[in-house]
């Protein structure tokens, strides 16, 4: 098994990505008497899901795309790769930066130091947490902010954290990487006596 960082050359950039988010719920089913079923989600079930197209190119550069599309579709092998349409946050918390504290499993609350006072995070950024698991990033999104005070700032994200998190594991800004595997075992491409077409992926987060 192997992990293979998605290539930064633009051959590889989405021409078009769609971003998502898959969680497993239980419902207690209506009651018969009346009242709203009760819903619940299953503990750590979340998933990022991806789907993307690779841009058009010609038939030499579409050959180096299907080699690389052909290592990942094994199916011991994972792709690592971020949110492209956020390699960074929108907010200015910038520098080297790790956890003040050690998380529980499931926490969604973070302590964060090593950013400069009067930086900043926004909701909707991208951040990888070092936790204990096999895969050791967890890519989450910050859901309420702040502004760096003391050294430290405090931010809610989502998913929770599927794994502990220790005092001082890194925290990732610069291009968080999730874990991949493609959704099916199969894949394709079309092209045209003069052109190619893009090539369709779709991926599901996994642990491992």
């Amino acid at each position: 098994m192997a992990n293979v960082a998605w290539p930064s050359d633009r051959l590889y950039l989405p021409q078009v990505l769609t971003w998502g988010e898959a969680r497993k719920r239980r419902s207690s089913g209506e009651p018969v008497i009346g009242g709203d079923e009760q819903v619940s989600e299953v503990a750590y079930s979340h998933r990022w899901v991806v789907e993307m197209t690779l841009r058009p190119v010609t038939f030499a550069e579409r050959a180096q795309q299907e080699a690389f599309v052909s290592r990942i579709a094994r199916g011991d092998n994972r792709a690592t790769f971020h949110h492209f349409q956020h390699p960074a946050p929108y907010g200015t918390a910038r520098g080297t930066q790790t956890l003040s504290g050690a998380l529980s499993q499931g926490a969604t609350t973070a302590v964060i130091a090593g950013a400069t006072n009067g930086q900043t995070y926004v909701a909707g950024d991208m951040i990888g947490i070092t936790t204990t698991a096999s895969y050791a990033l967890q890519l989450v999104r910050v859901v309420t902010g702040g502004t760096v005070s003391g050294g430290t700032v405090s931010v809610t994200f989502e998913p929770p954290l599927r794994a502990s998190a220790s005092n001082g594991a890194s925290v990732v800004w610069d291009k968080p990487a999730a874990l991949f595997r493609l959704a099916e075992g199969s894949w394709r491409q079309t092209s045209a006596p003069v052109e190619t077409q893009p090539i369709a992926l779709s991926f599901v987060e996994v642990l491992s």
